[in-house]
């Protein structure tokens, strides 16, 4: 990760970072530059990782907002903060399962992985 990054400003209010958290193959000049985030998430041996659920909120560094380590909630009210394509400017973005490299200590998911930019919500 950089400790700087260039945006810009879309139709409808979207603000995305470029070239997050690097460009892809090569530097685009147009359109989305940037690439998926992948992120382990460890959990005890003989506990199955098929069962867990992983998002990502994009915000300023600083103290932690939203939901907190080892705080509960119910799956339908996560649901309700998952970015979509409809719905781009919700806070969270879920995490795919990439099954084939996880094992039966950590479990893999892969963020923004179609690639639809790293929109951010906060005043710059």
């Amino acid at each position: 990760f950089k400790p700087r990054y260039q945006r810009n400003n879309k139709r409808g209010g979207l603000k995305n970072l470029r070239c997050f958290p690097s460009c892809g193959f090569r530097h685009k000049e147009r359109g989305f530059c940037g690439r998926s985030v992948v992120a382990e998430v460890s959990h005890p041996k003989g506990e199955s990782g098929n069962t867990l659920y992983c998002w990502a909120e994009f915000v300023k560094c600083g103290p932690p907002v939203g939901l907190k380590v080892g705080e509960r909630s119910s799956l339908s009210e996560l649901v309700k903060k998952e970015r979509s394509k409809d719905e781009p400017t919700k806070p969270w973005v879920k995490g795919e399962r990439l099954t084939e490299k996880c094992t039966d200590l950590v479990a893999v998911f892969e963020f923004n992985k179609d690639r639809r930019g790293w929109h951010y919500g906060w005043a710059s």
